[in-house]
């Protein structure tokens, strides 16, 4: 078509050359040639608007579909000459690339440790950075409670007066001893630590209540400093190992409604190690429907949630509640150096994205950031 064009211009203008030449020429031969010079030129110029619309995708968010996915539209793979919009609402269409990709969530960590006193936390920081975790609230981990000390403490507050995302737990204090409770008022009362825990009240061989009178008091304090209190409390499990059933929910529902003006968080979905109670479910709705300071962290769970890649009867039940309950699920990843490195961070948080595509976004946000946000009263 195009030669055709240009073999048609060539001919005018030699014509008109002719008769321009020619003494028989007139200035109606000469009009005529110009009009067949400008038809051409009008065509030409449209028939290049049509092959550049043809020939180039528009870089627009509604060009890609889910037959698009990790293909370049136009591929011919299913994807036709443009895309239309994506329609799984984890995924945005990338117009640099031309394709659908899935969107990342935004993560606030309420539950992670450091184990050493040599930890690197600016390697936590780029780390974090690195893969959209805006905040992570750190506390020291203890793999023996003899080992327990203010050292951990000092060093998060430390390292979160140098680093924006650090947010400092504190937990360096025996839960078996009364002057525990002095040094975490003590401590709270600097205002450097925006949390308490994680505090291993029943599970990891530790079997204390969680309405003994050195919790109940660090209860208090906590809701005198407005910052929440992280406790690892089974209250679901069967298992030898780490069992808790009635009675345990029983000491909890003491804890909350005792101290209504203090946010405590169970981590772990208070689930423990399989099997699980018959009315694990149950208590965990009756707990929430009637205890508005409590919520739940789904940390260090991902080994929980998932078998072989599908979810686990556990994970059914917990999809379930954070559904009727969205406000009151917390995400953290349970971070340590020891059983879940920083090292292998990304691949957990894989695991995470996969579980909130179970929910509608704005539930996923919720329990990604939002209600983390909240708890933290971050700005």
């Amino acid at each position: 078509m195009k030669k055709m064009i240009f073999l048609l211009f060539f001919l005018a203008i030699s014509v008109l050359i002719s008769v321009s030449c020619s003494e028989e020429g007139t200035l109606s031969d000469i009009g005529i040639v110009n009009d067949i010079i400008n038809d051409i030129a009008n065509d030409t110029a449209n028939d290049i608007a049509n092959d550049i619309a043809n020939d180039t995708e528009i870089k627009d968010t509604s060009i890609c579909t889910p037959d698009c996915t990790n293909k370049f539209c136009g591929d011919g793979d299913g994807c036709g000459s443009k895309c239309t919009a994506c329609q799984n609402s984890r995924e945005i269409c990338n117009i640099d690339k031309w394709m659908c990709e899935r969107q990342k969530y935004k993560f606030i960590d309420i539950h992670s440790h450091i184990f050493k006193s040599d930890q690197d936390l600016n390697e936590i920081s780029t780390f974090t950075t690195d893969n959209n975790i805006e905040y992570i609230c750190l506390s020291g981990f203890y793999s023996d409670s003899s080992d327990i000390n203010s050292d951990l403490d000092d060093k998060i507050i430390s390292a979160s007066e140098k680093i924006d995302n650090i947010i400092p737990f504190l937990r360096g204090f025996l839960l078996t001893e009364q002057k525990s409770v002095q040094y975490v008022s003590q401590r709270l009362g600097t205002n450097k630590f925006k949390g308490i825990g994680e505090l291993i009240v029943n599970g990891h061989g530790t079997r204390l209540g969680a309405d003994s009178p050195i919790m109940m008091d660090i209860y208090s304090l906590a809701g005198q400093y407005k910052v929440p209190v992280l406790i690892h409390f089974t209250f679901g499990s069967t298992n030898v190992n780490e069992p808790g059933g009635d009675e345990q929910v029983n000491q909890l529902k003491k804890a909350l409604s005792q101290n209504p003006n203090t946010t405590i968080i169970v981590a772990h979905c208070g689930a423990g190690p399989a099997p699980h109670t018959s009315n694990y479910k149950d208590n965990l709705e009756m707990l929430l429907t009637n205890y508005p300071n409590l919520y739940f962290d789904i940390a260090g769970m991902h080994i929980d949630l998932y078998q072989n890649n599908t979810l686990t009867p556990l994970a059914e039940i917990i999809i379930d509640v954070i559904k009727k309950y969205p406000d009151r699920f917390l995400v953290g990843f349970d971070f340590d150096d020891i059983m879940y490195p920083y090292e292998n961070g990304t691949e957990i948080i894989q695991y995470y994205e996969n579980f909130l595509d179970n929910f509608e976004i704005t539930v996923s946000q919720k329990v990604a950031y939002d209600n983390a946000k909240k708890v933290l009263k971050l700005q």
